[in-house]
């Protein structure tokens, strides 16, 4: 029978989710089921992890329209979160497809918030 993490588990694995070696990429779904942009979490002054003593834990992410790697008009319809920044879709740690699309203009501006809840002790 599996047994649950110990409280020191479940924090360990809070952090790694925030680590440069966890989940770091945030890669942005356009309106044909295709990444757009991938961003660096870790890395990238557009991307910011929040606490991990929180859960869930949410990933904030600004893009703009003057952003380089960035093609406005560009159609959201998602976000996905990879470990590595050559993963596809189909290797997502976890995605969120929207109800309907954000629309990101040239000069334009959007924050992406991505929320993962984790196990909890119990």
């Amino acid at each position: 029978m599996p047994t649950p993490f110990n409280p020191d588990g479940y924090a360990d694995l809070r952090e790694y989710v925030v680590s440069e070696d966890g989940w770091r990429y945030l890669a942005v779904i356009n309106q044909n089921d295709e990444i757009a942009t991938r961003v660096d979490i870790v890395g990238d002054s557009r991307g910011e992890w929040g606490d991990p003593a929180n859960n869930p834990i949410t990933a904030t992410v600004k893009l703009g329209g003057g952003n380089s790697d960035v093609d406005p008009p560009l159609e959201v319809a998602g976000a996905a979160l990879l470990a590595n920044e050559q993963d596809t879709l189909g290797e997502s740690i976890h995605d969120a497809r929207y109800v309907s699309t954000l629309l990101l203009e040239a000069g334009g501006e959007i924050v992406l918030k991505h929320t993962v809840e984790l196990p909890e002790e119990g």
